[in-house]
């Protein structure tokens, strides 16, 4: 048996096997942000309830305000420029899974990844995409969507 290179699971909606619209969706960062102290296997399911669905952060001392990158997730695959509710917002994170390609924190957004970190990121990738089999992949960063391309082609 084959040890996981996954390092951040990915966040998988409840309701993920019957789809967004009917599809398996999955939608792919580039990367989380920060210090390597803050690196742990349920960062991104963490992220997503805390920031995208405006619930408790686990190591947070208070609440932590909701960020408009999820949102506009929502807004480019809904097709809709509005607030979102409460319900549309559970509904929405529900249906799909989302998951960073890089495998390590990277120090801010303005830092290029290095090509290790792609590699390694490119191994997991296809790790997440044989376990979770979406039937659209979609990619919210230009160098992620030429590097998953690239890899998914060699892959299959």
């Amino acid at each position: 048996m084959r040890k996981s290179v996954v390092r951040f699971t990915p966040w998988i909606g409840t309701n993920y096997v019957d789809g967004f619209r009917s599809l398996r969706v999955l939608l792919v960062c580039e990367s989380h942000y920060g210090g390597k102290l803050h690196e742990r296997p349920t960062v991104t399911p963490e992220i997503v309830k805390a920031l995208a669905l405006g619930e408790r952060h686990p190591r947070a001392t208070g609440k932590l305000r909701r960020h408009p990158h999820f949102a506009k997730i929502m807004a480019a695959l809904t097709n809709v420029r509005k607030g979102f509710s409460l319900a549309e917002k559970k509904e929405f994170w529900g249906s799909v899974a989302y998951y960073n390609f890089l495998q390590e924190f990277v120090s801010n957004a303005r830092v290029t990844p290095s090509p290790h970190l792609w590699e390694q990121g490119a191994s997991a990738f296809t790790e997440v995409v044989d376990v979770l089999a979406p039937e659209l992949i979609v990619c919210f960063s230009k160098r992620t969507a030429i590097v998953s391309r690239r890899w998914l082609v060699a892959y299959q």
